[in-house]
């Protein structure tokens, strides 16, 4: 794992100082990308392709109140294949498995490139909309349970 700001050297600002104290796996290569994106019939959004390309994902503390393990290309491929089965079931269908919070609750990307929360034993009208990529890293940084913090 890396840790090291010189990773995020293309990535928004305001993503590169929410995810700072993410252990990163590492650079992705376009090629690889590509190829998971073909597989998964899905292109992620512009903000993820580039921290995906320059980090590889990774886990660690977001914001001031997050924790998000950001899946790499080779698990992307696995989670998902693991999340057909919910698909079947309805669970997951149209979504895109990108990353959890380490307490059963996986976040998707759907085809309109939006998030969803979804938690892995629920029906899909318990998925929560969370907005575009950057408004979930965004909301990562504020305490549900005092709407004002930072």
């Amino acid at each position: 794992m890396l840790r090291d700001d010189a990773i995020l050297e293309h990535v928004d600002d305001e993503l590169r100082r929410l995810t700072s104290e993410i252990d990163f796996n590492g650079a992705a290569e376009e090629a690889e990308l590509a190829r998971a994106e073909t597989r998964l019939g899905y292109r992620f959004p512009s903000p993820y392709r580039e921290f995906l390309l320059e980090t590889d994902g990774g886990e660690g503390p977001v914001g001031l109140h997050g924790w998000v393990r950001f899946e790499g290309l080779r698990e992307f491929l696995q989670t998902n294949e693991d999340a057909h089965h919910e698909r079947m079931l309805g669970l997951f269908d149209g979504l895109v498995v990108f990353a959890g919070n380490g307490g059963g609750e996986a976040y998707c990307f759907d085809a309109n490139d939006r998030v969803w929360r979804a938690a892995w034993i629920s029906s899909p009208g318990d998925h929560m909309l969370l907005g575009t990529f950057m408004e979930f890293v965004r909301a990562q940084d504020q305490d549900v349970w005092n709407p004002r913090s930072p």
